[in-house]
């Protein structure tokens, strides 16, 4: 008796301490592109800029966690992320990549037209929404993101790029 009891608490034991597997994650515009894993972020534009964003083992664990949160684990493939309001051209401009082991769970279009008040998405357009949101509130509390994007925002009074 004492054995199988022994061989049950082991098994608990076992089965309480595996973490959740973790995500590598990038967030991408047509401003830059920044590779949470690697900490590299690279504005192509602008001389070909390559920063660097350091990330606390405390601020990879949030992320981790905000992916959980909000069900961004459970997304496979393609989701495009738009309004219900008709927009001839709609802006897809910030692309989330998830990546297990090296390989791409999902890839995440967000329109920047798109307003939660108006739109009436779904419960997942939401989470993904309210991930966008939390994320962002991670990313500017970090001195080397805020550097970078203090970067960016002097590159961006002299870019002479035409978009169409």
């Amino acid at each position: 008796m004492k054995k199988i009891l022994l061989i049950l608490f082991t098994i608990l034991l076992l089965n309480c301490s595996k973490k959740a597997d973790t995500f590598d994650l990038s967030i991408s515009n047509h401003n830059y592109k920044l590779d949470i894993e690697t900490g590299e972020l690279n504005i192509d534009w602008y001389r070909n800029y390559k920063g660097q964003v350091q990330f606390s083992k405390e601020e990879n664990e949030k992320i981790n966690e905000l992916i959980y949160k909000y069900h961004l684990d459970t997304l496979k493939g393609e989701k495009w992320v738009c309004g219900n309001e008709i927009l001839i051209m709609p802006n897809f401009n910030d692309v989330i990549t998830l990546k297990k082991k090296n390989s791409i769970t999902s890839k995440i279009y967000i329109s920047t037209q798109v307003s939660l008040e108006k739109s009436k998405p779904n419960k997942t357009e939401i989470d993904i929404f309210n991930f966008k949101e939390e994320f962002f509130k991670i990313l500017n509390k970090n001195g080397d993101f805020k550097r970078n994007m203090d970067t960016l925002k002097i590159a961006k009074e002299n870019d002479k790029r035409l978009f169409l």
